[in-house]
């Protein structure tokens, strides 16, 4: 038995059997927690102002039971697609699939994409996410996901395919091979993963490549795997399925289920959110008669989209009466699938811009594309306080803001804390805004204006927003802002919150996307202008606050965007600058992510005497640093170390574009790596003997290696996956370089 005390006081007793297994679930809950996870990934995260939205009860009767017969087969197609256009009303059915399956123990883990996010716009994090659902839905899988995480600290940062299969695929396979048949750790029914919006990921390759990877998931035999996708019908996703066998997945198209079915679902759902308006506004329930609500369902077609705005545009207002009388006179002159959508649209900003005479229409009109332009176009979400630190508004410009975001609560959703950030409530709203001819209308035109007042100029806007940023950069940035002092002060041991002290929202934002904005606004770069001048005062500032973000990577791809732009000839001063931060960036990055204020001291005075970069910052050399060391005089041909393979390696290839490098090994596996940041793509694993050459195709789909183990495999470049194994040789293994 042993003891536990606080103070000398004795609490209670304890087995040594259960202070060991309470020591391992608090080992492995602080592992999980390591992982890198998306915050809002989860069907049922919770968002302030923002309710998952489920289907109402009586609608989508008939896909939801489809779904539901497909998930409890342990027997059927192992993926479930439904596909759909904008505004069909795929995430609802989602959300509600997720939330049945959840009800009934049966959903192993989701994931709701969403552009507006960054962490839920980017394949990075979904897998790390997914297995941090699975340890919790599967108690057994715990244990073998913390394995993986233990054996492998760095697997959150690795390639998608490692992420897979060291978290998600070995694991389930570990845990089929130690339970018994009949274990109650096993569902009698299947688990069912839900991944929503796929075509909100950012990639077409890496969108390729998780269809390609769930795949593999199928010949799991006690655990079963189903996995429901939802997406647009877009080009990569739909090349990812054709790649797929049949056997393997089952499509359903949204918009081509019958119309009845459609128009029955939509008439119920307006009919439930009409009651709720009347009893809002204290309406009389013979509003709205039949022949009015007979014409929304029309107007509403398909788009599901269409009914939840136009009744969140009733309820919002203060005369529903009025504003559905207008809704039902506006005709539309538009031929698109989409006009009513767009007239429905035209009216909520009509209401918000079109608010007094045509000096107020037009300041609120500026202010909209400010605004709102800006809140479409950002590269991750901001809260409305970040934003108007960001747009440097001021104290009138904040209470604008806020009045003008109160008439648009039928299109985004705002919170009322500031500080929770902004966000569309569909992406339809974007593609509106940013399409000159969908959003032209002449009741806001004024004065035979050709520019039409609702359209958000997206070149001009990444324009503004890049300036705003560099301000921004320009009045914070500085050496030591985290008051950190010591040079070994590492940026894993910084608080949250101290950083975010130092760095506030709008500042980080500000830090990680202003070269972005700047690609965005297609700016020309040249010796001696903002961008030059900005970064031989703040360059190591960025880069420190980068550091102190842990977002060092990122500051490489900006440095390379940067080198792709600017041009040696025309402007040799500029490029030669940033052809050198490229180099200092590369050569400490591992110092420089580990402890910001490194950059100071061991990343200046360890680069060459020539350095841009060093002569430029010699003055932020710290004075405690009396001698300094002896170094080459200029960068030498060597840009990275590449580290990694745990034995020798035997060959190296570039891919044909440049972008990458396969490495082959003793250590058996075959390696791609990124030449921008160095870090490893992806770890190819299948031969049992030493790799001794690797090369690309021509047009860099594929990857071939020869090993010691006498075959040829060749990969798909795009997803890792073995598409051929090529078997035959029986003659010269080689074992360390002896021929036998």
């Amino acid at each position: 038995m042993l003891l536990v005390l606080r103070q000398g006081e004795i609490l209670f007793y304890v087995s040594k059997s259960y202070a060991y297994r309470l020591s391992q679930t608090i080992k492995q809950a602080e592992l999980l927690k390591g992982l890198p996870s998306a915050k809002y990934a989860a069907f049922n995260s919770y968002k302030q102002n923002d309710p998952r939205p489920e289907c109402l009860e009586g609608t989508r009767v008939e896909i939801l039971r489809q779904i539901q017969d497909w998930g409890e087969d342990r027997s059927g197609k192992y993926i479930f697609w439904l596909s759909g256009m904008a505004g069909t009303g795929k995430s609802t059915i989602a959300h509600t699939v997720a939330h049945r399956f959840s009800e009934k123990g049966l959903l192993g883990a989701s994931f709701f994409f969403s552009r507006g996010r960054e962490d839920l716009r980017s394949a990075a994090k979904l897998f790390t996410t997914l297995a941090v659902q699975l340890a919790d839905a599967l108690p057994g899988l715990k244990a073998h996901v913390c394995n993986a995480i233990t054996k492998r600290g760095d697997i959150g940062g690795q390639a998608l395919r490692d992420q897979w299969r060291r978290l998600i695929l070995e694991p389930l396979r570990m845990l089929e091979e130690n339970l018994p048949p009949l274990s109650s750790l096993v569902p009698s029914s299947s688990l069912v993963v839900v991944i929503d919006a796929l075509d909100e990921c950012e990639g077409g390759r890496d969108i390729q490549e998780i269809l390609g990877l769930l795949t593999e998931a199928k010949d799991l035999s006690m655990v079963r795997i189903r996995v429901f996708i939802t997406s647009r019908p877009e080009i990569p996703i739909s090349l990812g399925f054709n790649n797929m066998s049949q056997i393997v997945h089952h499509d359903e198209i949204l918009h081509s289920i019958p119309r009845s079915l459609i128009k029955r679902d939509i008439s119920i759902f307006l009919r439930h959110e009409l009651v709720t308006i009347r009893e809002k506004h204290g309406i009389g329930g013979d509003w709205p008669d039949e022949e009015d609500i007979q014409k929304l369902i029309r107007r509403a077609d398909r788009l599901f989209i269409y009914a939840a705005t136009a009744c969140r545009f009733l309820y919002n207002s203060a005369f529903p009466k009025k504003r559905l009388s207008e809704m039902l006179k506006v005709k539309s002159i538009s031929h698109s699938s989409t006009k009513e959508l767009d007239e429905m649209y035209k009216l909520v900003l009509r209401q918000s811009i079109a608010r007094g005479s045509d000096e107020d229409t037009e300041y609120l009109a500026i202010l909209f594309k400010q605004i709102v332009g800006s809140i479409i176009i950002l590269s991750d979400m901001l809260s409305a306080a970040a934003l108007a630190e960001l747009l440097k508004l001021s104290p009138s410009q904040k209470e604008d803001m806020q009045e003008m975001l109160k008439h648009l609560g039928s299109v985004l959703n705002v919170p009322d804390d500031e500080t929770s950030p902004l966000q569309l409530f569909h992406l339809s709203f974007r593609d509106f805004l940013l399409n000159k001819t969908r959003c032209q209308d002449p009741l806001l035109d004024k004065g035979g204006c050709t520019d039409p007042q609702l359209w958000v100029n997206e070149e001009a806007t990444h324009s503004d927003l890049f300036a705003r940023c560099l301000d921004l950069m320009k009045g914070h940035l500085r050496k030591d802002m985290c008051d950190l002092q010591q040079p070994g002060v590492l940026a894993s041991e910084l608080e949250y919150n101290k950083v975010e002290s130092c760095l506030p929202p709008a500042v980080q934002y500000a830090c990680r996307y202003w070269v972005a904005h700047l690609q965005g606004a297609k700016i020309g770069l040249y010796d001696d202008d903002v961008v030059h001048k900005f970064l031989q005062k703040h360059f190591l500032h960025w880069l420190e606050a980068l550091s102190l973000m842990r977002k060092t990577s990122e500051g490489v791809l900006a440095i390379t965007s940067l080198e792709s732009i600017i041009t040696a000839k025309e402007n040799p001063g500029f490029h030669a600058f940033i052809y050198d931060a490229k180099r200092f960036t590369l050569h400490s990055r591992t110092i420089i992510e580990e402890a910001p204020l490194q950059i100071y001291s061991s990343a200046l005075i360890f680069a060459p005497e020539m350095s841009v970069i060093r002569g430029q910052f010699k003055d932020q050399i710290p004075d405690w640093i009396r001698r300094l060391p002896k170094v080459q005089k200029e960068w030498n041909s060597l840009e990275q170390t590449l580290e990694g393979h745990s034995d020798w390696v035997r060959s190296v290839v570039f891919s044909p574009d440049g972008s990458k490098l396969a490495s082959g090994s003793n250590d058996g596996t075959v390696r791609v790596w990124n030449i921008a940041t160095g870090q490893v793509e992806r770890t190819l694993e299948g031969h049992s003997g030493e790799v001794y050459s690797v090369v690309f195709s021509p047009d860099g789909s594929k990857l071939a290696s020869g090993s010691d183990d006498k075959t040829v495999r060749v990969w798909n470049a795009a997803t890792g996956q073995v598409e051929r194994t090529l078997e035959g040789h029986s003659g010269l293994g080689r074992k360390r370089g002896v021929l036998t």
